[in-house]
C-alpha cells in the first residue's frame, strides 16, 4: 500500500515571520514559498539536481523547489569539477544548479539568479507538502576517514534530525542564526537550512569565514541570535581578540572542542558554548557544555552498544544500527565519553594512543597556530605538520617530551603555510596522504 503522509515544507513560521536575513531585506516564510514555486516551474525534468548554490539563500530557495517539483537534492563533499565528474559519470537522471557562471561540468546545468525572480506583492501563505518518504537529499560523509560515502534522507528523516537538533539547544524562539558552516555538509544542512524551515528560527544569508566577516554578520543580526560554527573558526575568532557580546550561545561541531577554548569562548563573549555530536548517517547524537561537563548527553532515540569493537549504534527514529567511526563508552548514568576515532588509534611498541589525543598536545605547544599528525598507510612511523612562526623544529619536539611517552614523537616533523582544512574545518585522508607524499620525497 502506497504511503501518501506528508509534511509541510515550513512549520513555525508565520506568513510575515522572518525566515532569512539577506544584508538589508528581510525575506519573510512567504515570500521564500513564492520564491521556490517561481524555480520550481523552471528546473529541468531529471529526477536528481546537485545543489552547488554558494549564497545560502539561493541554495535554501533551491533546496525547497527541488523538493516541490517531486526531485532529490544531491549534495556533494566537495566542489571540485573533476571530482564531481568522476562522481556522477554514470548517473544519467541528474542536472546540477549553481549561483557560479564560472563552474563548468560534464552534466546538465541550470543557473539560478535570484533577481530573476520576482516576488508577488500579496501571494498567499500556502505551505507545500512534502511526501514524508519522498528522498529529500542524498549527502556524503566528510571523507576524514576514507573515501566519502552518499547517505540518502527521506524528508521525514530531515525534519526528525531538525526537531533533534531543536530539543539539544533547547532555546526560545524567534532566534537569528549566524553560521559558517556551509549547507552541503550536514551540520550545516540541520543548522542553517532546516531549522529555519521546520522550528521557527532565522537564518542570516551570509556564510563568513575570517573573523571580521563574523563580526559584521552578527551585527547585522537583532536579538536574540547565536554564532553557529565550527572549532577552527572559533578559535580564529579568539585569536584576534573578537568581541561578540549578545549572543544567546554559540554552537560548534565536527570536532570536540579543546577545554582551554571552551573556557576563552564563555569568559571573552560572556555567553554559553554548546556542542554537537553528530555523523552524516544519522545527524545529532548527542550535545554537551564542555564548562561543566566533559560528558555528552545523548539524544533519546539513540542507544549505544560500547561493549563491542566497533561501537553498534541505533537509532530509533530511523530503524537503523550503524557501525560508530569512534571509540566510545557510556558511563553508568548513560552518558557518552569521547575516545578517538577507531580510524586514529595508534600502536607502538605495545602502547596505545590517538592521533586526535596526540594533536591535542600538539597544538598546545606554545607558538604552534595549527598542526596534526599523521600516520602513513604502511603504519610505520609517525609524522607531524605544524604552522609555526616562533620555534624550531628542537624546540617543538623538546616541548612534546615533557608531555607524552617518546614512542610517540613525530619522526619527521613538517612545517607549513596552512593544513588542507576543508570549509567545516575537517581534513580528508586524501587531503593528508598528498600532503605527506608530497613532504617525504
Amino acid at each position: 500500500m502506497k504511503n501518501n503522509h506528508t509534511l509541510p515544507l515550513i512549520k513555525h513560521h508565520q506568513a510575515n515571520d522572518a525566515l532569512v536575513l539577506d544584508q538589508n531585506k528581510v525575506i519573510t516564510a512567504t515570500q521564500l514559498i513564492n520564491l521556490a514555486q517561481q524555480l520550481a516551474k523552471k528546473l529541468p525534468t531529471q529526477k536528481k539536481a546537485i545543489n552547488l548554490c554558494q549564497n545560502r539563500l539561493a541554495f535554501l530557495v533551491t533546496f525547497c523547489a527541488v523538493l516541490i517539483r517531486n526531485q532529490t537534492n544531491i549534495l556533494p563533499p566537495n566542489r571540485l569539477p573533476n571530482a564531481l565528474n568522476r562522481l556522477f559519470s554514470e548517473t544519467k537522471e541528474i542536472y546540477y544548479i549553481t549561483d557560479d557562471k564560472t563552474l563548468e561540468l560534464e552534466l546538465p546545468c541550470f543557473f539560478i539568479a535570484l533577481k530573476d525572480l520576482i516576488l508577488a506583492p500579496n501571494s498567499a501563505f500556502n505551505i507545500p507538502q512534502i511526501k514524508a518518504e519522498h528522498l529529500a537529499c542524498i549527502l556524503y560523509t566528510s571523507g576524514s576517514t576514507g573515501t566519502p560515502q552518499p547517505q540518502a534522507k527521506t524528508w521525514q528523516n530531515l525534519v526528525d534530525n531538525a526537531q533533534a537538533m531543536a530539543q539539544h539547544l533547547e532555546q526560545p524562539k524567534p532566534l537569528n542564526l549566524v553560521a559558517t558552516v556551509p549547507p552541503q555538509h550536514m551540520f550545516g544542512l540541520e543548522t542553517s537550512i532546516l531549522l529555519p524551515l521546520q522550528q521557527g528560527y532565522c537564518i542570516h544569508n551570509s556564510q563568513p569565514f575570517f573573523p571580521d566577516d563574523i563580526k559584521t554578520a552578527l551585527d547585522a543580526c537583532p536579538e536574540p541570535k547565536a554564532l553557529i560554527s565550527t572549532p577552527i573558526h572559533i578559535q580564529h575568532c579568539l585569536d584576534t581578540d573578537l568581541n561578540l557580546k549578545k549572543l544567546t550561545f554559540v554552537l560548534s561541531a565536527t570536532a570536540p572542542l579543546a577545554l582551554n577554548t571552551a573556557l576563552t569562548t564563555e569568559q571573552q563573549w560572556q555567553t554559553p558554548l554548546f556542542e554537537i555530536y553528530g555523523c552524516s548517517e544519522v545527524g545529532a547524537i548527542a550535545h554537551r557544555r564542555l564548562t561543566q561537563s566533559e560528558y555528552w548527553t545523548l539524544s533519546p532515540e539513540i542507544s549505544i552498544n560500547d561493549q563491542i569493537e566497533p561501537c553498534l549504534l541505533t537509532s530509533s527514529k530511523l530503524a537503523i544500527t550503524i557501525k560508530m567511526p569512534d571509540r566510545v563508552r557510556l558511563t553508568d548514568l548513560g552518558q557518552l565519553v569521547l575516545l578517538g576515532r577507531t580510524a586514529s588509534l595508534v600502536n607502538i611498541g605495545g602502547k596505545r594512543s590517538s592521533i586526535e589525543e596526540l594533536n591535542d598536545y600538539l597544538q598546545q605547544v606554545e607558538g604552534v597556530m595549527d598542526g596534526t599528525y599523521y600516520l602513513p598507510l604502511d603504519n610505520t612511523r609517525l609524522s607531524a605538520f605544524v604552522v609555526c612562526k616562533t620555534k624550531t623544529k628542537q624546540q617543538i619536539i623538546q616541548a612534546l617530551k615533557g608531555q607524552i611517552d617518546p614512542l610517540f614523537l613525530p619522526r619527521s616533523l613538517y612545517f607549513i603555510e596552512s593544513l588542507p582544512r576543508n570549509e567545516v574545518g575537517k581534513i580528508t585522508q586524501k587531503a593528508m596522504q598528498a600532503l605527506f607524499l608530497s613532504h617525504s620525497k
